[in-house]
Protein backbone atom coordinates (compact mmCIF):
# COMPACT_ATOMS: atom_id res chain seq x y z
CA UNK A 1 0.00 0.00 0.00
CA UNK A 2 2.83 2.06 0.47
CA UNK A 3 3.98 2.03 -2.81
CA UNK A 4 1.01 2.89 -4.37
CA UNK A 5 0.38 5.95 -2.27
CA UNK A 6 4.21 7.19 -2.72
CA UNK A 7 3.09 7.18 -6.56
CA UNK A 8 -0.50 8.73 -5.58
CA UNK A 9 1.54 11.45 -3.90
CA UNK A 10 4.13 11.58 -6.95
CA UNK A 11 1.15 12.74 -9.11
CA UNK A 12 0.87 16.00 -6.93
CA UNK A 13 -2.43 14.88 -5.01
CA UNK A 14 -2.55 14.88 -1.14
CA UNK A 15 -3.84 12.11 0.35
CA UNK A 16 -3.61 14.30 3.58
CA UNK A 17 -6.33 17.05 2.75
CA UNK A 18 -9.14 15.02 2.31
CA UNK A 19 -10.72 12.03 3.34
CA UNK A 20 -12.45 9.40 1.06
CA UNK A 21 -15.71 7.49 2.22
CA UNK A 22 -16.46 4.27 1.24
CA UNK A 23 -19.78 2.09 1.20
CA UNK A 24 -19.35 0.85 5.25
CA UNK A 25 -16.00 2.36 6.58
CA UNK A 26 -14.21 5.63 6.77
CA UNK A 27 -9.98 7.08 5.94
CA UNK A 28 -8.96 9.35 8.95
CA UNK A 29 -6.95 11.89 7.42
CA UNK A 30 -3.39 10.67 8.91
CA UNK A 31 -0.82 8.96 7.70
CA UNK A 32 -1.01 9.16 3.69
CA UNK A 33 0.49 5.84 3.00
CA UNK A 34 -2.43 4.23 4.93
CA UNK A 35 -4.77 6.04 2.88
CA UNK A 36 -6.79 4.74 0.04
CA UNK A 37 -6.67 5.67 -3.29
CA UNK A 38 -9.98 6.38 -5.37
CA UNK A 39 -9.68 5.41 -9.12
CA UNK A 40 -9.33 8.53 -10.59
CA UNK A 41 -13.04 9.30 -12.70
CA UNK A 42 -14.61 6.88 -10.27
CA UNK A 43 -16.11 8.63 -7.51
CA UNK A 44 -19.17 10.85 -8.40
CA UNK A 45 -20.08 12.69 -4.85
CA UNK A 46 -17.22 15.66 -3.95
CA UNK A 47 -17.33 17.67 -0.98
CA UNK A 48 -16.21 20.69 -0.19
CA UNK A 49 -15.54 21.49 3.78
CA UNK A 50 -14.23 22.62 6.53
CA UNK A 51 -12.61 20.31 9.59
CA UNK A 52 -15.11 22.10 11.67
CA UNK A 53 -17.87 22.46 9.86
CA UNK A 54 -20.74 21.16 12.06
CA UNK A 55 -23.23 20.92 8.51
CA UNK A 56 -20.07 19.04 6.95
CA UNK A 57 -20.16 16.43 9.79
CA UNK A 58 -23.76 15.83 9.71
CA UNK A 59 -23.53 15.38 5.72
CA UNK A 60 -20.76 12.88 6.25
CA UNK A 61 -22.39 10.81 8.66
CA UNK A 62 -25.52 11.09 6.10
CA UNK A 63 -23.56 9.68 3.33
CA UNK A 64 -21.90 7.17 5.62
CA UNK A 65 -25.63 5.76 6.59
CA UNK A 66 -27.08 6.01 3.60
CA UNK A 67 -23.55 4.22 2.08
CA UNK A 68 -22.63 6.78 -0.01
CA UNK A 69 -19.07 7.08 -1.20
CA UNK A 70 -17.47 10.30 -1.68
CA UNK A 71 -14.57 12.40 -1.83
CA UNK A 72 -14.08 15.35 0.89
CA UNK A 73 -12.29 17.98 0.19
CA UNK A 74 -10.96 19.98 3.89
CA UNK A 75 -10.14 23.48 2.37
CA UNK A 76 -8.66 24.41 5.65
CA UNK A 77 -6.01 21.69 5.11
CA UNK A 78 -5.79 21.95 1.38
CA UNK A 79 -6.40 26.19 0.55
CA UNK A 80 -5.84 25.39 -3.10
CA UNK A 81 -9.18 23.52 -2.87
CA UNK A 82 -10.66 26.61 -2.51
CA UNK A 83 -9.94 28.38 -5.55
CA UNK A 84 -10.64 24.73 -6.74
CA UNK A 85 -14.58 25.01 -5.88
CA UNK A 86 -14.69 28.73 -6.82
CA UNK A 87 -13.82 28.28 -10.25
CA UNK A 88 -16.34 25.65 -10.39
CA UNK A 89 -18.75 27.75 -8.70
CA UNK A 90 -18.23 30.67 -11.27
CA UNK A 91 -18.41 28.24 -14.45
CA UNK A 92 -21.56 26.64 -12.79
CA UNK A 93 -22.98 30.54 -12.97
CA UNK A 94 -23.61 29.49 -9.03
CA UNK A 95 -22.79 32.47 -6.23
CA UNK A 96 -19.68 32.80 -5.13
CA UNK A 97 -20.17 35.39 -2.63
CA UNK A 98 -20.92 34.08 1.11
CA UNK A 99 -20.51 30.33 0.64
CA UNK A 100 -22.14 28.19 2.72
CA UNK A 101 -20.37 24.75 3.19
CA UNK A 102 -20.75 22.13 2.46
CA UNK A 103 -20.50 22.54 -1.00
CA UNK A 104 -21.20 19.47 -3.64
CA UNK A 105 -20.48 18.38 -6.97
CA UNK A 106 -22.48 15.60 -7.71
CA UNK A 107 -21.49 13.21 -11.21
CA UNK A 108 -19.89 17.23 -12.21
CA UNK A 109 -22.21 19.08 -11.27
CA UNK A 110 -22.09 21.52 -8.81
CA UNK A 111 -24.98 21.74 -6.66
CA UNK A 112 -26.53 24.57 -4.50
CA UNK A 113 -25.11 24.96 -1.04
CA UNK A 114 -25.88 21.78 1.37
CA UNK A 115 -28.52 20.55 -0.98
CA UNK A 116 -31.15 17.81 0.73
CA UNK A 117 -30.28 14.25 0.70
CA UNK A 118 -33.53 14.26 -2.16
CA UNK A 119 -31.79 16.61 -4.45
CA UNK A 120 -28.40 14.39 -4.14
CA UNK A 121 -30.20 10.91 -4.99
CA UNK A 122 -31.66 12.63 -8.14
CA UNK A 123 -28.64 14.30 -9.02
CA UNK A 124 -27.03 10.85 -8.62
CA UNK A 125 -29.20 9.14 -10.47
CA UNK A 126 -28.89 10.73 -13.75
CA UNK A 127 -25.46 9.55 -14.12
Amino acid sequence: MRAVAFGFLMLGVSAVGYKFLTTGGSMAVGDPADAPVPPVGTYKVVMYSNSDCKPCNLRRGQFAADGIAHVEHFMDREPVRMQEMMDKLTRAKLSTSGVHLPQLEINGVMMQPNPSIQAIRAQLAKR
